[in-house]
């Protein structure tokens, strides 16, 4: 993650007055879960919403229109309607909503109701409560098995981790602001200042976050992820989370293309893997690599059915 990148991620979590690091650890009643959040969804805008964007005092327009999306929240941070609400983490809820496209798109296997022995196996492995106190969407409820017993529990809940106290009121409170920081400004930078801050979770209506629970037999407790998504959000494949393990080595875990049937490791270092596999099937478009302690440089490259390859992982 660039610096820039890494800094813009910092103000949107200070003004929305959340104290989360990108990863950040909740303790349970039953046992310790380390939630590795997707900062990165919180700043997505489509790529493609305006074309290219074009460079102006050495930035694109894209990159200062965030920026000043950035700038609006910090100065209306203090209105009572901005105000962060307490996250609260109450005990399971289900609903029967429909889950965002968007979702469904990026993993298909969302968009089917599990089979009754499969909701059954996955609800017993739910955590008694959920990070963003939302009603777990009950379709969308599925457990994928990969290689040597690592499981992945996926759903969706309704509602993100954070939320202005009046939603409405905030967003128009901050487009006044936005109009007012961006009057002379081209009006590239004032349209990406507008759907950054229509991007934001804590204001924008429909918003769920995707939940994958990882869990490595290797390992003790588990790993997961909970990303915030906007109606309207384009979300693509690649690492979603990366965490750590007690010798040092390290789990990738992502969403694979649509046409992908493996990932595979790329390095000079085969020997340093210690007998980890140097490629692992993709199921139902996911997949979870270990990277033993001082491999060095790799890359990581879906592979398709016939075994070519398809691409490299960012």
């Amino acid at each position: 993650m660039s610096t820039a990148f890494t800094e813009l991620e910092s103000q949107l979590r200070s003004a929305v007055r959340r104290s989360r690091a990108q990863r950040t650890t909740w303790a349970r009643h039953r046992r310790r879960q380390t939630w590795v959040l997707a900062a990165a969804a919180l700043l997505v805008v489509s790529a493609g919403a305006f074309g290219a964007s074009r460079i102006i005092q050495g930035k694109s327009a894209q990159e200062q229109g965030r920026e000043l999306a950035f700038q609006t929240v910090r100065e209306t941070e203090h209105l009572t309607a901005c105000r962060a609400l307490e996250t609260s983490f109450p005990y399971l809820t289900f609903t029967d909503a429909p889950v965002l496209g968007a979702i469904t798109r990026l993993l298909p296997l969302l968009g089917r109701p599990p089979s009754q022995p499969e909701q059954a196996r996955a609800s017993a492995l739910l955590p008694r409560q959920v990070p963003t106190g939302g009603a777990v969407l009950t379709q969308t409820l599925h457990l994928v098995t990969l290689q040597e017993g690592i499981r992945v529990l996926a759903f969706v809940t309704q509602g993100g981790w954070a939320t202005a106290r009046n939603p409405a009121a905030c967003a128009r409170a901050r487009q006044a602001r936005a109009q007012e920081l961006t009057a002379n400004h081209p009006a590239a930078i004032r349209r990406w200042a507008r759907v950054s801050l229509e991007r934001m979770p804590d204001t924008a209506p429909g918003v769920q976050t995707l939940v994958t629970l990882i869990r490595d037999p290797s390992e003790a407790g588990e790993g997961g992820g909970a990303q915030p998504i906007v109606p309207g959000q384009r979300l693509k494949p690649g690492v979603q989370q990366v965490s750590g393990s007690r010798d040092g080595s390290r789990l990738f875990f992502g969403i694979a293309g649509a046409d992908a049937t493996a990932v595979r490791i790329q390095t000079r270092q085969l020997r340093a893997l210690h007998r980890l596999p140097t490629q692992v099937p993709v199921r139902a478009r996911l997949y979870a690599v270990k990277i033993p302690r001082g491999l060095g440089p790799f890359r990581l490259l879906e592979i398709g059915a016939t075994g070519t390859i398809l691409r490299s992982i960012e």
